[in-house]
């Protein structure tokens, strides 16, 4: 459900390039995301290491764990409106679902997000097709409110640093004004 900007290679060359760039930590990877509440401070750092949510009954969840893998995701605020905040988030590490775990471990789990907001057991009945329209309320957007907007790497081609920016989509901004209005 995340939204943006995604990178693809042309070739296995390329690939392997770009593979090394991103274990090199050389791609910036900044995302926008609308969380529930209002954020502490205008920036800040987590670096919980994330691992396998030991108490979840949906296997594919993580969660913030002290012997999980080291990883850190910087934060930004951009905007407060009402009863949420936009986010610009910088990972330096790429887990699994790190942003989404990292937010919801702070308090402020994403709009949206169906498996990392207050009732887990929304994701099961997505991946069912039994959402209700109670879960739908719940939820408030249709997606969950994450979205890729600057990617930065080198071209294995030129050799050239690229920058690719992806500006908030429509139903995000869309929330966000609703939400001004609401105020």
């Amino acid at each position: 459900e995340t939204s943006g900007a995604l990178l693809v290679a042309k070739n296995a060359t390329e690939h392997a390039e770009l593979s090394r760039q991103f274990e090199e930590r050389e791609v910036e990877k900044r995302y926008l995301a609308i969380v529930h509440g209002a954020v502490d401070g205008d920036a800040g750092t987590c670096d919980h290491p994330v691992g396998p949510s030991r108490t979840s009954q949906i296997r594919l969840k993580g969660a913030c764990i002290a012997d999980g893998q080291a990883c850190r995701t910087d934060w930004r605020a951009l905007e407060c409106v009402g009863a949420f905040s936009l986010l610009e988030c910088e990972l330096f590490t790429g887990r699994q679902h790190q942003i989404r775990v990292h937010l919801a471990g702070l308090g402020h789990p994403i709009v949206g997000d169906k498996l990392y907001g207050e009732d887990e057991m929304i994701f099961q009945r997505a991946a069912d097709d039994e959402l209700t329209d109670e879960d739908r309320e719940h939820l408030l957007l249709d997606r969950q409110a994450l979205h890729h907007h600057h990617l930065a790497f080198t071209s294995p081609a030129t050799g050239e640093r690229v920058v690719v920016e992806s500006p908030l989509p429509k139903e995000l901004r869309a929330f966000l004004e609703e939400q001004a209005v609401a105020e």
